[in-house]
């Protein structure tokens, strides 16, 4: 069963708008600046940047992207929730603050993973549980921000059939 599409009006929703695409960009370019710097820093060869911590590092730089990139991409949209969407600002702005929070410590474990040539395995299992944190902080930030939505217009082929 296909869920129904939203429109989100970009009147009376800037705490959804602001927060998820500020959101979303800092953590691109947090990610990115912080991975730049590492590099300059810590001298690797291909061969160690290709090794399995790096490319958890090198796929999270790629999601981060993704992510950000999808916001954009689709205006006027949910881009996403957990279901249905309640409007709680306050609790929002404090899963936004959350959110920034996990930005600086996903930061900091990237710079870790380069500035030690051999992360061990608990250093790589406290990245997947932060970045878990913060996909779900984001899932609900969205489902949380909402003040106003409707329902997408059915297009002119759907409506003939």
């Amino acid at each position: 069963m296909e869920r129904e599409k939203i429109i989100v009006p970009l009147k009376r929703n800037k705490c959804y708008y602001d927060g998820l695409r500020g959101m979303l960009s800092g953590t691109f370019y947090s990610m990115l600046g912080v991975y730049f710097t590492a590099l300059m820093i810590t001298p690797l060869t291909l061969k160690e940047l290709m090794g399995g911590e790096f490319l958890v590092v090198h796929a999270w730089i790629i999601i981060s992207f993704v992510l950000w990139r999808r916001s954009l991409t689709t205006p006027n949209r949910v881009v996403f929730s957990i279901g249905k969407i309640w409007y709680y600002p306050n609790v929002a702005n404090i899963i936004l603050g959350a959110q920034y929070i996990v930005i600086g410590i996903l930061c900091s474990l990237i710079f870790d993973c380069f500035s030690k040539i051999n992360v061990g395995m608990d250093h790589l299992t406290a990245f997947y549980w932060v970045a878990l944190v913060y996909l779900i902080l984001l899932l609900l930030f969205c489902s949380l921000s909402i003040r106003k939505f409707e329902p997408v217009p059915a297009s002119n082929d759907q409506q003939s059939s």
